[in-house]
């Protein structure tokens, strides 16, 4: 299985690598070229069309009080969240407080640290990323302890992870030690593959690429890279490019970084914004029909720049570049943290959604009805409000 993807990474550098200018039709026809339908410096204000939004806030009461957003995951039935104090929530999807995954501890059966965490489909198991035990840990989405599978620890900073059939595909964070950006497991735990961060290197920290970098599919799963227009398909044990997403601005890139080696990758990437250069892609999301790109690396974290997404419309091979537009009075397409597969899903604090509180003219307007609603109810302490968009 090594040899297979050694020999398929020789041929992924030969035949494609992130573009450092403006995109062109990739030379390999197995590789879909994903057409722009605008520039990234006439990005479009207007939100895509939906065909419904529902909203769920979720319940909150003294016991169930969720910290700082830290990631979600959605399945059919069941909503996943965790937060920045390590804890695991499950509500059903009108937003109702089922139970909390697993118990923090040192004990057997306990997880001592929440990295990630993702949903097995295949084992109907929600599976908690433990990097102080290093280990996957298996629950019942009724919370309760199923197994444990450890990881070698050598290699071992997880940032997010996805499974599919008996794999897991595990991405790292940047860090001093090099470890690998993505690792595939099988069933035993046991490494099948790594991709290197390709000449990525960082002294005295650890760097987060990702919170979102994988994106699974039908047919495996999609991950991105940093600095790279470029989207990989992971399907059992081989990789290979997929998509290449035309850009109008010219790529950063890791030779710049080296040359300005006294900033760290995050003052990098805000200097190379200034300048006008396109620094990749941050997240994936993907539906039956769209796969969503939040752009900019680690830019969310500054204010001074607006966030963007582009999306892309698999049946068409085209896309488009957007502007989230959280202030707008009408139906507002919030930036994006999850799919189920159907729709894609914004976490939303309640205290970012009081500003709307009677200003949402709902005339003849069922989903902005829905919208106003919800928020007239809110206090800022409540837990946060979820918005699934189903996209036309």
């Amino acid at each position: 299985m090594k040899i297979q993807f050694v020999i398929i990474s020789v041929l992924v550098l030969l035949v494609v690598s992130c573009n450092k200018n403006k995109t062109s039709q990739p030379l390999d026809t197995s590789i879909t070229f994903i057409k722009s339908l605008n520039s990234q410096e006439e990005l479009s204000v207007i939100p895509p069309s939906f065909d419904q939004v529902t909203i769920v806030p979720l319940e909150t009461n003294d016991d169930i009080l969720i910290g700082n957003i830290d990631k979600i995951q959605v399945n059919d039935s069941l909503i996943f969240v965790s937060d920045s104090d390590d804890k695991l929530f499950v509500f059903d999807r009108h937003g109702r407080f089922r139970n909390m995954i697993g118990t923090i501890g040192m004990g057997p059966g306990e997880y001592r640290s929440l990295s990630t965490f993702f949903i097995d489909d295949n084992s109907s198991e929600i599976v908690i990323v433990d990097n102080v035990k290093s280990s996957f840990r298996r629950h019942g989405f009724d919370g309760k302890f199923h197994s444990r599978i450890r990881i070698d620890r050598s290699q071992f900073s997880p940032e997010c992870a996805s499974s599919h059939g008996d794999f897991v595909l595990l991405n790292n964070s940047i860090s001093p030690e090099n470890e690998p950006a993505y690792l595939l497991y099988n069933d035993k735990g046991e490494t099948v593959f790594s991709k290197p961060y390709s000449g990525f290197s960082v002294s005295g920290y650890m760097m987060t690429f990702s919170r979102n970098s994988i994106a699974k599919t039908d047919d495996g799963q999609h991950f991105i890279m940093p600095f790279c227009d470029t989207i990989f398909q992971c399907k059992d044990d081989s990789v290979i490019p997929k998509y290449i997403i035309e850009h109008s601005k010219k790529m950063a890139t890791i030779e710049n970084y080296k040359l300005n080696r006294e900033q760290t990758m995050l003052e990098f990437e805000i200097q190379s914004i200034k300048d006008g250069l396109f620094t990749g892609f941050k997240d994936i999301f993907e539906t039956d029909r769209h796969i969503l790109l939040n752009c900019g690396w680690m830019s969310g974290y500054s204010k001074e720049f607006n966030i963007s997404y582009f999306l892309v419309d698999k049946k068409t091979d085209t896309g488009l570049y957007y502007l989230y537009d959280d202030e707008s009075i009408s139906m507002p397409f919030l930036r994006i943290n999850a799919s189920d597969g159907k729709n894609f899903v914004s976490i939303v604090p309640a205290y970012k959604l009081l500003p709307f509180k009677g200003k949402i003219d709902a005339t003849n307007d069922e989903n902005l009805e829905k919208f106003k609603t919800g928020v007239e109810n809110l206090d800022e302490e409540d837990n946060p409000v979820l918005f699934f968009y189903k996209l036309k």
